[in-house]
């Protein structure tokens, strides 16, 4: 296009004569008759963000090939009709404009592929797999945002995407597989992505892992054992197919799976399970491939593989820290969906896991946003309680190392002083100034909430309570130890109870801009269920706000299950039950109408056979 002017003059530059004429010179812009696609017309179906280094042979056609450049992002048009993609632009990570697509036209079901370097392309998936152009820019390996604009800079879609999501993405030669095709607003998540069935995924064409729904899982494991008893690993299939094991790996380092290789013939029935032992895994004649599970804490995790030993992109397992003696961890998930490796109340192998193990001292409410309203020192109001739930008093030290004493970890740190003990029933406050040496900061924070002088108060906790969601570890130590151990005199710190809040849903979200705290309701359940939770005005040092509805026990009986319910005088409310969080239906299974007292309800519901997991939750009756 060009500029119609009748004054415009074009000067060539000094001791040059100007040249007059009434066009501009060309401007070059882009037009189209046809809307942009909108965010439910396209999806980032297949990302290659970390792939695997490059091989012998790829490096004979370029020595200087680095992992990065065999990078790719596939974009599909799942809609039924022919997208013009020519103002569109990927912004983020990379940039990519597809003006540069020679073919700016993609056809209903069509897949346009992406790529940082052609050449290292070509190198591992050959030269007959068309590309639409090559970006500029890296994509993280640790996690990052990729954007599709439109000519007007109009955000179309996003994805924020994260390593951790799928763990053999990163690095191990797999990509990230959109498991549905649904629009990608909606697939905010780990459980929205799948890693690609086949090694160094599957650019340009439909990947098989949407076939592929591996039900097997790690259940439990036993990881602190002395002889005659051995570390032991639990897998079930809760799925209602047969799986066959032949050839998978167990490993207790994620970055080298393939170590105990489970035996050909090896077939997993629907709903049943399998055991392997530290026989199994000490069995290989390669020490570097043997292990047993370490009694302080590691990481166990199941690979699938084919019968060559290459990986087929499944994986399932756990990070897991210090066990007493006898103690399993097993598989536990909150209504959340959220998976969970957690201490058990028993030891169940080929059984139904028992439970988490919780206290005998838990956190029971969490101050982690005071209001603004409190200014600058509004940090020193934050607190954390602890209370005994048993009916003992306990120490909070080792009685035959008085020097190690409890902690709280990972958002914040705190060690408590040696010889404290905490009574039956009991609740303390842990709070981040120092209650000896800044005493009018303590008299404004009991005034504040007011405490009276009988609660004890201890600090300061290094570190801060973060306002959008964070960790709390209560941990106790285990016995020092001993020779011939080769950890001679090293102290394991066991869980006791934990914590990982969050805030919005699920978790209560009336805490941030409030001046609320959150409550743990039932103080024997587990400690990261947000349904366990609720936000009310702090009560620290006092029984903390129950609500007007909560569950108080919910457990198996035979193949039912039997929840128990408690509502506030005059309230009514409805149970609800859904078989799968986020994209499943709330089914109404029974309507309890309040009296003028608090009343108490038994209900049973015996529809849940078959069912892997089932979520529960009450609502307030309009």
């Amino acid at each position: 296009a060009r500029v119609y002017k009748t004054a415009h003059r074009s000067l060539t530059g000094s001791n040059n004569p100007p040249l007059t004429s009434k066009w501009s010179g060309a401007l070059t812009h882009f037009y189209s008759v046809t809307p942009p696609p909108a965010a439910e017309d396209l999806l980032i179906s297949e990302l290659h963000y970390h792939p695997s280094d490059p091989s012998p042979g790829e490096l004979s056609t370029d020595p200087t090939f680095k992992s990065s450049d065999f990078e790719f992002i596939e974009v599909l048009n799942f809609s039924q009709k022919t997208l013009n993609l020519s103002g569109l632009t990927i912004t983020g990570e990379v940039r990519f404009s597809f003006l540069e697509n020679d073919n700016k036209n993609l056809n209903p079901g069509e897949r346009v592929l992406l790529v940082r370097n052609a050449k290292a392309f070509a190198a591992r998936y050959g030269p007959n797999i068309s590309i639409g152009g090559v970006y500029s820019g890296k994509l993280s390996n640790s996690g990052g945002r990729l954007e599709i604009v439109d000519q007007s800079g109009k955000l179309i879609l996003e994805l924020n995407y994260q390593d951790d999501w799928i763990p053999v993405t990163d690095g191990r030669g797999f990509s990230l597989v959109a498991k549905k095709l649904t629009p990608q607003g909606e697939m905010d998540g780990a459980e929205y992505w799948g890693a690609s069935l086949n090694i160094h995924g599957s650019p340009g064409v439909p990947d098989n892992h949407l076939e592929t729904n591996y039900s097997v899982v790690i259940n439990e494991a036993l990881t602190h054992t002395d002889l005659p008893t051995k570390d032991t690993v639990e897998l079930f299939n809760e799925g209602d197919e047969p799986v066959d094991l032949s050839g998978w790996f167990l490993t207790d380092n994620r970055n080298n799976p393939g170590k105990f290789r489970i035996p050909v013939g090896t077939l997993i029935k629907p709903h049943e399970f399998v055991l392997f032992d530290e026989d199994d895994f000490m069995s290989h004649p390669d020490s570097s491939r043997a292990f047993s599970l370490s009694s302080f804490g590691e990481e166990i995790y199941l690979f699938s593989a084919n019968a060559a030993g290459s990986l087929t992109g499944y994986m399932h397992g756990f990070e897991f820290g210090a066990a007493e003696n006898g103690v399993s961890f097993g598989r536990w998930v909150t209504s959340d969906g959220e998976e969970h490796f957690t201490a058990q109340l028993a030891l169940t192998f080929s059984e139904a896991n028992s439970g988490p193990r919780v206290g005998p001292i838990v956190i029971s409410e969490i101050m982690h946003t005071p209001p603004d309203n409190l200014g600058a020192d509004a940090t020193d109001m934050e607190f954390i309680e602890l209370q005994n739930n048993s009916d003992e008093w306990v120490p909070l030290f080792d009685v035959s190392h008085p020097e190690n004493t409890w902690r709280l970890r990972s958002g914040i740190q705190y060690d408590f002083p040696p010889n404290t003990r905490l009574d039956a029933g009991v609740r303390i406050l842990i709070v981040g100034f120092d209650p000896v040496n800044q005493p009018q900061v303590l008299s404004r924070f009991r005034e504040h909430y007011q405490i009276e002088n009988v609660t004890s108060i201890y600090g300061p906790y290094s570190g801060k309570l973060n306002n959008s969601g964070d960790g709390i570890v209560l941990k106790k130590p285990d016995a020092p130890q001993t020779a011939p151990d080769q950890n001679l005199g090293k102290v394991p710190y066991v869980t006791v109870d934990v914590v990982y809040y969050g805030v919005g849903t699920p978790w209560p979200e009336s805490v941030v801009g409030s001046s609320e705290s959150i409550q743990r309701i039932d103080l024997g359940q587990f400690g990261s269920e947000p349904a366990n939770w609720l936000s009310a005005a702090p009560t620290p040092s006092m029984r903390n706000y129950k609500g007007n509805m909560y569950f108080t026990e919910i457990k198996m009986v035979g193949d039912a299950v039997v929840l128990t319910i408690e509502l506030s005088e005059g309230k009514d409310c409805i149970l609800q039950y859904s078989d799968e969080i986020g994209n499943g239906e709330w089914i109404s299974l029974k309507i309890m109408n309040g009296t003028d007292t608090p009343s108490e309800f038994k209900v049973t519901d015996d529809s849940n056979q078959g069912i892997n997991n089932r979520f529960y939750r009450l609502l307030q009756k309009p």
